[in-house]
């Protein structure tokens, strides 16, 4: 059981990090929709086609670090008071608290992603009336970035549904993401022509600068 003194702690904890967490939550809100304003564009592509390009070195640059690192402070403070007392308990119905997921290069990537392609994704018809129901999973985003994370080819392309594809760009000059709806496009080869789709993207990022 939990003693009253770090009971009042545990109260204390948790309503900071209520607070805490509604902050960093707008904050990087603010943040990721100011980048997507600013470092993401439709990008013409070859044989009439067109994609959305997504900078992932000013993504990756926006300032969240120290304020995540508050929140996660805050929550192994709570871990620290509320495990041991269930595990005390041996409470089956009580869970543990887990250990906080807060990468912020994962996070900023995954409200990047889906804020940047928005528009794209909402063509999918039947797919994008609740965020329940986007065309495109979490666990296929968490899995393009980990591959992403662990690249070292200039570039490689894949799908993360039938229809949106997607093709990394290692740089230089920058790191980039294109995303593309092949649906849009019926009778276009993406794969056939990523070079071509790296180029176009290097002389609009080459325009940009």
């Amino acid at each position: 059981a939990i003693c009253v003194q770090s009971r009042a702690i545990l109260i204390a904890r948790l309503q900071q990090f209520g607070k805490l967490s509604l902050e960093v939550g707008a904050e990087l809100d603010a943040a990721v929709g100011a980048w997507a304003a600013a470092h993401c564009a439709t990008v013409a592509l070859p044989k009439g086609a067109s994609g959305v390009v997504l900078g992932m070195d000013e993504l990756f640059g926006l300032g969240v670090g120290e304020r995540l690192a508050e929140l996660a402070k805050i929550i192994e403070e709570i871990r620290s008071l509320w495990n041991p007392a269930v595990a005390a308990l041996g409470s089956t119905v009580l869970c543990f608290v887990p250990e906080p997921e807060l990468t912020s290069s994962w996070l900023l990537f995954e409200r990047g992603f889906f804020a940047a392609a928005k528009d794209l994704l909402a063509k999918q018809p039947g797919h994008y009336h609740t965020s329940e129901g986007l065309s495109v999973n979490r666990k296929a985003v968490r899995h393009l970035y980990d591959n992403m994370q662990n690249c070292t080819k200039p570039f490689f392309s894949g799908g993360l549904t039938q229809d949106i594809g997607y093709l990394h760009l290692l740089g230089p000059p920058k790191r980039a993401l294109v995303l593309y709806d092949a649906s849009a496009h019926p009778g276009v080869d993406f794969k056939s022509m990523r070079a071509s789709i790296v180029s176009a993207v290097a002389k609009t990022a080459a325009a940009q600068s």
